[in-house]
């Protein structure tokens, strides 16, 4: 018993000094949205699997097709990989 308290102190010491620690260094800072490319009109999101959400099984590998912020197809990852476009 005695070795479990013990455990659970030198535990939470070690927890409360990397807390200590992080809170000294900050956080990163994020880098400027000057920096990349974009904003592009469509994303192509490849070898996914998709769960639709209506309770049937989920479908996979799926490329799935986002143009304006709607997902306007997808597609078996299969038939990309083999060289059919997805436009």
């Amino acid at each position: 018993m005695k070795q479990i308290k013990t455990m659970v102190l030198l535990g939470m010491l070690c927890f409360s000094f990397l807390q200590y620690v992080v809170a000294q260094e900050g956080l990163p800072k994020a880098p400027n949205r000057t920096e990349g490319e974009g904003p592009w009109k469509q994303l192509i999101i490849r070898g996914v699997t998709l769960i639709n959400g209506n309770g049937a099984p989920p479908i996979g590998p799926v490329d799935i097709v986002v143009e304006n912020n709607l997902i306007k197809k997808s597609t078996s990852s299969w038939l990309s990989w083999r060289g059919y476009r997805l436009d």
